[in-house]
């Protein structure tokens, strides 16, 4: 008989309203006893407390998901995106068909990282130094490019970014608007305190043969701005060791 009473009793925890319809009087009318009435409201106590637990388990697993896809498509370091996010956006935001002309990479290495991590740190120098200038650099691309656009540090490690610019008025002179504009970042970022250096490589989407360019894939035009950021590279060093700039 106790086994059947405890067995009703757990049915009755599982109801929506049974919090509100235990109470000493409805039980009394269905014949409990008082002690049993009592061992019923510990039964009930018990379960309410594990369904809560259950459920705070279950947003706090929820929220861990959520972080965990978050940090999936972050670069620890600066926050920005990373090479998970920048497969993805191949995936699902770039279509060679009706991309043409629309979307550009520009590719960005900074200047002097090697020197920074390798001056003493009491000099100012090493590698959480270095780190720092990659962060400032970081926070400035961000501040500096539209909302829509995407700065992703690709690989983890190491001074080099990418942004991804759409197209997104169908300018016929994208590319030279884009290379303008970050002439001028770039020259403004030389006169920050701390002042911050890098090389720049612009280079548009383009899939049919257009002035010797033909792109199969977002990563070929990823690759055509790299080599324009090391041509920009190999002009700044010549401008630095040019007699010009030594006297």
């Amino acid at each position: 008989m106790e086994n059947n009473k405890e067995f009703e009793a757990k049915n009755l925890a599982n109801q929506d309203e049974a919090e509100t319809k235990i109470g000493p009087a409805s039980l009394i009318d269905t014949n409990y006893s008082p002690e049993e009435i009592v061992k019923i409201k510990e039964i009930i106590t018990q379960q309410s407390f594990e369904i809560s637990c259950l459920s705070a388990m279950h947003d706090d697993l929820s929220l861990d998901l959520a972080e965990a896809k978050k940090h999936a498509f972050e670069d620890k370091l600066t926050g920005c995106f990373n090479i998970n996010y920048y497969n993805k956006y191949k995936k699902e935001n770039f279509n060679p068909k009706t991309d043409q002309g629309k979307i550009a990479v520009v590719y960005i290495d900074a200047n002097g990282l090697k020197e920074i991590n390798d001056t003493p740190i009491e000099l100012g120098g090493g590698h959480d130094a270095g780190d720092q200038m990659i962060v400032n650099i970081s926070k400035y691309l961000k501040r500096n490019v539209r909302e829509e656009d995407t700065v992703i540090r690709p690989y983890g490690f190491g001074d080099e970014f990418i942004i991804l610019i759409r197209n997104s008025t169908n300018d016929g002179y994208f590319e030279e608007y884009v290379n303008f504009r970050m002439d001028t970042i770039r020259e403004a970022a030389k006169k920050k305190k701390p002042s911050l250096d890098f090389a720049t490589g612009v280079a548009v989407f383009h899939s049919s043969t257009n002035n010797g360019r033909e792109d199969a894939t977002l990563d070929d035009t990823k690759k055509r701005a790299e080599q324009g950021m090391y041509h920009t590279k190999r002009n700044m060093k010549k401008k630095t060791t040019s007699p010009e700039t030594q006297k």
